[in-house]
């Protein structure tokens, strides 16, 4: 069936339709990352604000639709005088503004605190962070269940209800091992992983389930978790039930499924002695197929890009080369190393070709159109003159709401150019050939057709 939904429809709805939260928190002014952390955070306080956020997001907090959230400051969601925040803030800036499944600690509707597990990108324009992209799992779920097991110390099975009343409502898969593996408790998302009923893994172990090349490995990271007492995160490849065979000890990827899990040392509420493992896995499979998809398409237009006869850069508004393939280190004589960040005239390039190129740039930056040059330059190889036609195009910014393809002022928000050269040497020396190959025809011609010509034997 055809799909004749938009990008921006289709980015709608996977923002609309999706399990996890998923969140924008702009700035009333840009946040120079050149601050100190504390002044950073300060200013996120002061100037952030959520500017677009999903019902998931919003169902978090005891909201039914993200816009009921929209303009809320940051303050409302994540409060200031919590030290945890501050370090995951913290955190957030040293990464390069850049985390990965970060632990905050906010207030819903009722003013009630929710532990989110949260992974965000920050936008960095000109030296400055000016908003934030983010998603969201809640695990208040999970840390109440961890908290009622610590704070358990009178009887064990009292504090497995506990969490086995909440690890029921989670659509994640949550179990508990004891030290020789076997299962003390598992919910029924990993009864259903295993094709059994509910409440039919406990006192068994992977070995019952899985293949043994499975088996080994989650033994290790069990036995990896158990050794360093402390939290970990791994990805986990398991077979589902429904392709499992005990006659055959191998399954396509289709037939997998990948868990992103977070294991836990489970502790004697008295004693603090290790006696299991707590763990929380969230299938990740589509997401890990669609990274693995995406990493081969790179790959794949990488290898295009290197193997092409033509020779293509990118430059920025500065007129610097970003990059640039095998064919540009032919053709210049130079390696890519001496050419990135540098302009023509910085590299080196023969004086009477660099009006002709800064020129040609300028025109493309400030026009945001396509434009076509040539040019002539000595190849480094058989030192011959060789003939290059370029084509030069724009690269535009992606569009956003605050940042659309056309400026206040009008002009266009060019980020850069992509050229495409070409060595048109056969080319322009075919046409030469054939240019003076009509000419001697017709000047042949000429003289055989004029009837004063006389011919002696």
């Amino acid at each position: 069936m055809k799909n004749d939904a938009t990008p921006e429809e289709r980015y709608r709805a996977f923002i609309r339709n999706s399990t996890e939260g998923i969140w924008r928190v702009d700035t009333d002014e840009p946040v120079p990352t050149s601050l100190s952390e504390e002044a950073q955070i300060d200013a996120f306080y002061r100037v952030g604000f959520l500017a677009e956020a999903n019902d998931a997001f919003a169902r978090m907090y005891g909201f039914d639709n993200g816009e009921e959230l929209i303009g809320a400051r940051l303050g409302d969601l994540l409060p200031q005088d919590v030290p945890e925040n501050e370090a995951y803030l913290r955190a957030f800036i040293r990464s390069g503004y850049r985390l990965s499944d970060a632990e905050s600690i906010e207030v819903d509707r009722q003013g009630s605190l929710r532990y989110f597990s949260n992974s965000l990108t920050g936008i960095i324009d000109n030296g400055s962070l000016i908003r934030a992209w983010g998603t969201q799992r809640d695990t208040t779920a999970l840390h109440k269940a961890a908290e009622a097991l610590r704070a358990s110390e009178v009887r064990l099975r009292e504090s497995l209800s506990i969490l086995e009343a909440v690890a029921n409502t989670t659509p994640d898969a949550v179990f508990v091992k004891d030290t020789k593996g076997h299962y003390v408790l598992a919910n029924p998302v990993v009864c259903a992983l295993f094709g059994v009923p509910d409440g039919a893994v406990a006192g068994k172990t992977d070995a019952d389930f899985l293949h043994e090349a499975e088996v080994q490995d989650l033994l290790s990271i069990d036995e990896n978790v158990l050794t360093l007492g402390t939290a970990q995160q791994y990805l986990e490849e398991i077979t589902a039930a429904a392709a499992r065979s005990k006659a055959t000890d191998t399954a396509g990827i289709s037939e997998r499924r990948v868990f992103q899990v977070t294991k836990s040392p489970w502790r004697d509420s008295a004693t603090g002695d290790i006696i299991g493992i707590i763990g929380i896995g969230q299938d990740v499979t589509d997401k890990v197929i669609a990274q693995r998809e995406i990493a081969q398409r790179e790959r794949d237009y990488a290898a295009l890009i290197d193997n092409s006869p033509d020779v293509l850069a990118r430059y920025d508004r500065n007129k610097r080369i970003v990059s640039i393939n095998r064919a540009g280190e032919r053709h210049s004589g130079m390696p890519a190393a001496a050419l990135v960040g540098r302009t023509f005239r910085e590299a080196g390039f023969p004086e009477e070709i660099i009006p002709v190129w800064d020129a040609a740039l300028d025109h493309v930056l400030h026009s945001g159109k396509a434009h076509t040059i040539a040019f002539s330059l000595r190849h480094p190889l058989d030192e011959t003159i060789h003939h290059y036609e370029s084509v030069i195009t724009p690269e535009f910014a992606p569009p956003s709401l605050s940042a659309p393809l056309q400026g206040i002022d009008g002009e266009s928000r060019v980020e850069g150019v992509i050229a495409v050269t070409r060595d048109v040497t056969e080319r322009t020396r075919a046409e030469r050939e054939r240019a003076e190959s009509e000419g001697r025809i017709r000047t042949l011609y000429e003289l055989t057709s004029r009837t004063d010509l006389l011919f002696f034997d």
